[in-house]
Parts: structure tokens; C-alpha cells; sequence
């Protein structure tokens, strides 16, 4: 029995899954589609079925043009203030233990 189901003749999203391709080199199921635009990408199985791709990258990349056109997103800028907020919180952290750390107790506050 496979480990996989047969996609051939589906579609998913602008994709027709035409065969099935070689496994990629971590063992994952891919097949070779065919796009509206005429592109044939080989696609990881799950991707597929997930709706993590549903377009070869050309086609991805034309209806994505003003996303792509900005340089970072809200969420990304949301995340790089977490991040600086954590790593000054454990570099402060890390400041008073390493000037706390050699000292005798009686010198310290």
C-alpha cells in the first residue's frame, strides 16, 4: 500500500497535478504539475493538499507585487521589537550577574 495518495488530475488552486515526481531528498512525496501560466513546478505533496501552494512562482510573485514592494511587514516588525525587548532583558540579566557574581557577599547591594 502507498504511503501517498495519487494527486494525479487534481487541481489545486492554478495547479494540475500532472505525474508524480521523484521523492525530494528528505523522502517527501512530490509531483510534477502544470500551471495556468504554462510553468510545470515539482510540488511537495503536503503543500498540495495543505493550500501552501497553489501557483508556480511566477504566477505567486505577479499577485503579490505591492506585498513583495513593501520592505517589512507590520508582523515583522512586531516580532524584532520582541526580540530586542528579550535580548536587553537578558543582557541586563546577564550584566548584574557577571558584576554580582565575584564579589564577596559582603559587597554586595
Amino acid at each position: 500500500m502507498p504511503s501517498f495518495q495519487d494527486l494525479t488530475g487534481q487541481r489545486f488552486g492554478k495547479l494540475a497535478v500532472i505525474r508524480r515526481a521523484e521523492n525530494n531528498a528528505s523522502g517527501r512525496v512530490q509531483w510534477l504539475c502544470q500551471c495556468e501560466c504554462g510553468n510545470t513546478p515539482v510540488v511537495i505533496a503536503s503543500n498540495l493538499k495543505r493550500g501552501k501552494t497553489g501557483a508556480c512562482f511566477e504566477c505567486w510573485k505577479a499577485g503579490n507585487k505591492n506585498r513583495l514592494a513593501q520592505p517589512h511587514s507590520w508582523a515583522h516588525d512586531q516580532r524584532r521589537r520582541r526580540w530586542d525587548r528579550r535580548l536587553r532583558a537578558l543582557a541586563a540579566w546577564w550584566a548584574n550577574r557577571k558584576s554580582t557574581s565575584h564579589r564577596p557577599a559582603a559587597q554586595r547591594p
